[in-house]
């Protein structure tokens, strides 16, 4: 890997550490994400490639329509259904 770009003594090892993350008002997390670190300074940052996958991820499946609807009434349909079991003659 690459030597450090804050110390530039030490060089970037390969690691996986778990990716945390706040988005939407909702914390995301993500166990053994690929990031490096610097063996002398401990300088650290996340693979830009594993970053990219998972910004195209989230814009891909962000839906506006996903809208939570909180009621803060019970429907006031309190009848009872007609429950009738599915075998024809019992």
């Amino acid at each position: 890997m690459t030597n450090c770009e804050q110390c530039r003594i030490g060089r970037y090892r390969s690691t996986c550490a778990t990716y945390v993350q706040w988005h939407e008002g909702q914390i995301m997390v993500i166990p053994n994400a690929p990031a490096y670190h610097c063996d002398v300074c401990g300088h650290f940052f996340y693979d830009n490639g594993f970053l990219s996958k998972l910004n195209y991820l989230l814009d891909r499946f962000a839906d506006p329509a996903t809208d939570v609807t909180v009621f803060t009434q019970a429907p006031q349909n309190t009848k009872p259904t007609n429950w009738h079991h599915s075998r024809g003659g019992r």
